[in-house]
């Protein structure tokens, strides 16, 4: 197999029975040799590797075949980034070549996806794409204002009452008043 640089978990098999499990670690122009039996890996150089263009993704000859596994993509934005306590924002994303994606705090999720998110506080979004060829990653924030606003208004602006005996009365002649209160909480 031809792989980017990179460390790849790889499994060998006989039949339906694991022969060999473990983590590998592919340097650039480098051929990894993996001997099942006795679990040894080993590193040499591969000249070819210095001079490899674009390899197509999959390519047999009579005696061989080479795969080239691509690295996973990831893609994740958000929009509006900035909204207010109870607001809707869009979560959009794609990734390729990943058969795993996952989106931190949401969990596993399609690809390519999109999810109305409403959130009360800022929250940062990670997507992880898992493939063979690698993992990517992808980040988005949503920033959600705290100000509080509020405003109170008297109309009118004045109120008069007269004092009759031990009683407090209002005054006929501003017989009508209204109170507004405005408030914008953004929690």
């Amino acid at each position: 197999m031809v792989v980017p640089t990179g460390t790849f978990q790889l499994t060998i098999q006989s039949g339906d029975k694991d022969v060999w499990s473990g983590e590998v670690n592919v340097p650039a122009n480098q051929r990894v040799v993996v001997d099942a039996s006795k679990g040894v890996r080993k590193n040499v150089p591969w000249t070819p590797g210095q001079k490899l263009g674009s390899v197509p993704r999959f390519s047999v000859g009579t005696a061989s075949a080479t795969v080239a596994v691509a690295k996973p993509t990831a893609v994740l934005s958000v929009s509006p980034p900035q909204l207010n306590c109870g607001d809707v924002s869009e979560l959009k994303w794609t990734s390729s070549d990943a058969p795993q994606v996952e989106i931190a705090p949401l969990g596993a999720v399609a690809r390519p996806g999109e999810q109305a998110i409403q959130t009360k506080q800022t929250t940062e979004y990670d997507l992880t794409a898992k493939g063979p060829g690698g993992t990517a990653t992808a980040s988005a924030t949503v920033n959600v204002s705290s100000a509080i606003q509020a405003k109170l208004q008297l109309s009118p602006a004045e109120i008069h009452y007269k004092c009759v005996e031990d009683n407090v009365v209002e005054d006929s002649r501003y017989a009508r008043h209204q109170f507004t209160f405005t408030a914008s909480a953004t929690i």
